[in-house]
């Protein structure tokens, strides 16, 4: 078995993009493409960042509206992001998070992302920060 070791890898027809053969070696995936760009995991209230990649801040929004700066922005606003939050089991509820906006926050940017936790009782929605721990990751194309 060869070893390659290298500190850069760079395209022959754009430097920075390379494709990746998949499986069965019929496809092939932009390797630049399918990187995480952005991501952060935020504990205690959304006052405490635990460890991220690509986020210089972290930003308790409003109740239940996390921001997270980027380091590096998004080339556009169409990037994708997942959201994960872990707060208290409210019994008979339905709890979800997912990308902003909603009522006060303003619209997604390429140098912020917001994430907004809430849980619902039949038709009522309350927003509640996550009090164990938030977690974000971005994929997409950077600026």
């Amino acid at each position: 078995m060869a070893t390659l070791k290298t500190n850069t890898l760079t395209g022959t027809s754009t430097a920075g993009s390379i494709a990746v053969t998949g499986e069965g070696n019929s496809t092939t995936t932009n390797l630049q493409q399918g990187l995480t760009k952005f991501w952060m995991k935020v504990s205690n209230s959304h006052t405490s960042l635990d460890d991220s990649f690509n986020c210089s801040t972290t930003t308790d929004v409003a109740t239940g509206v996390l921001g997270g700066t980027l380091t590096n922005a998004m080339g556009n606003t169409h990037y994708v992001q997942h959201v994960s939050m872990l707060a208290d089991n409210f019994a008979g509820s339905v709890n979800f998070a997912r990308w902003s906006p909603h009522a006060d926050t303003t619209n997604r940017t390429t140098s912020e992302t917001r994430s907004v936790y809430a849980y619902a009782f039949s038709d009522t929605v309350n927003f509640e920060d996550a009090n164990e721990a938030a977690m974000v990751s971005v994929e997409g194309d950077l600026a």
